[in-house]
Order: C-alpha cells, then structure tokens, then sequence
C-alpha cells in the first residue's frame, strides 16, 4: 500500500512537471512570435516615421525661397572667407616682412660683431651697448607684432558687426519691398476704380474733379565703387522714399475720390441706386455677383453689368424716375402744379 501510494504521487508529481514545462515551452514560443512580430512593427513605424521626416522636409529642396536663403548664406560665407584671408595675409605679410628685417638686421650685427672681435685694440663696453640696442629692437618687434595680434582679432569682431548689420539690412529691405508692392497694388486698385468712375461719368456727361498724374519715379544717383555697406544704406534710404511717396499718392488719391464722391448730385445718387437695384435681379438671372465683394460700397460686378438687356436698363430708368425728388428736380418748374403720373 505504501509503495504504491509513493509511485501515484511520484507519477503525478512528474505528470505536473510535464504539463509545466509544456506550458513553459508554450509561454517561451508565444514570447518569441511576439517579439517577431513587435520588431516587425518596430521596423515598419521606424520606416514610416523616416518616410515622414522626408516629406516634411522634402519641399526644402524645390522651394525657391530656401534656394535663394542657401545663395545668400553662401554668398556671405564666401564674403567672410575672403575678408579673413585677406586680414590674415596682410598681418602674415607684416609678420614676415618683419622677421626678415629683424633676421636682416642681426645677420649684419653679428657680422660686424665677429669683424669687430677680430680686430684688436676694441674694448667690450661698444659691444655692450650693440648688445643692448639689438634687445630694445627685439623687445620693440615684440610689441608690435603683439600689436598687429590685437589689431587682427578686432577686424574679426568687426567683420562679425559687419556680417549681422548685412542680414539685418538685408531683412529691412525685404520688409520694405513687401510694403511696396502692398501699396502699388493699393494704389493700383485705387486708380482702376477712379478710372471707371471717371469713364462712366464722362459718359453721362457729368463733370469730374481732375485726377492726379502718376507720381514721378525717384531719381536713382549712380555712384562709383561704393562698398556694401554704403549700398545697402542708399537702397534702403531709396525704399523708404519710394514708399513714402506711393504712400503719399495713395492719399492724394483716396482724397480725390472722396471729393469726387461728395460732389455727386442727388439725381446721380438716385440713378446709383436704380441700377443697384436692377443689378441684384440681373446677377440672380445671370447666376453671378451683383458686387464685387461684400463689403459697403463696393463696386458693381462688370460682368453683371455687361449683363444688362434694353428691358433691364428700361425697369432701372423707370426705378429712377418714380424715386422720390428726382421729377422735381428735373422739372422744378413744375413743382406746384399736378404732378406727372409716376411709373410703378
């Protein structure tokens, strides 16, 4: 009974055993088909995220704009270049030409001091005092090329000055460009909008303020070889003129077309609105815009405009005569006496 009670436990004892490493084994190949396929994921996001990095900063290369940064950048490198090789060379140049005097000047001493020791009779005070002059000269070499030392590292401080004021200059006159364009184009829209008003004024016969003329461009000095620094400063001081004129026209301008507007008469206000109103109906037939944008007192559409049909122009003079005051104000010497029946 023992020993057949001890063989059962020692059978199920080894039956776990076995179902444990079973499912150890189990666990261990799960594991690794995991990893396998974690790595496998691990390596198709590392690939997707390089992809990505690459798009973003794949425009780099086509963009005009970073084309034109990368000139620049390198165009000021190769001017840094150069005034560095040429600073150097000049102190390189000074520094040997006075090693090669300073080499001259004591091969000659020590010539003469060896002509001088082989003749007899010479005391030793006058090689004393050669002695002492050739270290007073050593000692002024010294201090000088320590000079020359101290000039170049302050013509490298001031060639850095000189590179920032050339981007910061280089950025104000970017901006100044920008502010141009902005009010030429203003300015352009402006005058197109004058220039109808006036065509259509002139052709109703209505008599118009005079508009300005074109603002005369600046007179541009030439100047011989000036350096980069006194360049940048008259382009920028042109821009800056320039602007300040163009900024000056467009003022002078919107006046002109305030007065211009002030002094329209109350029967031309009235036909305005006649034929605002008819083009409302013209730009819904026409599936288009009855203005050219939004805003209060914009400009009617040209299109809807061009759009108008003998019927369209008939319904807007006959919108305008049966406004209030403008029979009055074409027949004030009818007033008084029975008034002419009104077109609905």
């Amino acid at each position: 009974m023992s020993h057949g009670g001890v063989t059962a436990s020692t059978r199920s004892d080894l039956d776990d055993i076995s179902a444990v490493e079973r499912d150890l084994k189990d666990r261990q190949e799960q594991f690794i088909r995991r990893e396998r396929v974690y790595k496998m994921r691990l390596e198709e996001l590392r690939k997707e995220l390089g992809q990505l990095k690459n798009d973003k900063i794949s425009w780099m290369k086509s963009d005009p704009n970073m084309v034109k940064i990368r000139e620049a950048q390198a165009e000021v490198l190769k001017n840094v270049g150069l005034v560095q090789g040429e600073t150097a060379s000049a102190v390189q140049a000074q520094e040997t030409d006075l090693l090669k005097r300073f080499r001259g000047r004591l091969q000659v001493v020590q010539d003469e001091l060896a002509a001088e020791r082989r003749k007899a009779g010479e005391g030793a005070k006058e090689w004393i005092a050669r002695a002492t002059a050739l270290e007073h000269e050593a000692k002024t070499a010294k201090q000088r090329a320590e000079v020359l030392d101290k000039a170049n590292q302050r013509l490298g401080r001031e060639n850095g000055f000189l590179t920032r004021q050339f981007e910061s200059q280089e950025d104000d006159r970017a901006l100044l460009v920008k502010q141009l364009v902005s009010v030429k184009e203003e300015n352009a829209s402006l005058r197109s909008e004058v220039d109808e008003k006036e065509a259509l004024a002139k052709a109703r016969g209505d008599a118009l303020p005079p508009l300005l003329a074109p603002a005369p461009a600046p007179v541009i000095e030439e100047k011989k070889a000036p350096d980069a620094d006194t360049t940048f400063k008259e382009a920028t001081r042109k821009l800056k003129k320039l602007l300040e004129v163009e900024k000056r026209h467009l003022a002078e301008v919107t006046e002109a077309h305030e007065k211009w507007k002030a002094s329209r008469t109350p029967l031309e206000l009235a036909l305005r609105d006649a034929v605002a109103v008819e083009a409302e109906s013209v730009a819904a037939r026409l599936g288009g815009k009855a203005r050219t944008s939004n805003a209060p007192g914009a400009p009617l559409d040209s299109a809807t405009l061009a759009g108008f049909d003998a019927d369209d122009r008939a319904r807007a003079i006959e919108r305008w005569l049966s406004a209030d005051g403008v029979l009055d104000s074409l027949y004030p010497e009818e007033v008084g006496g029975p008034a002419p029946a009104e077109h609905k």
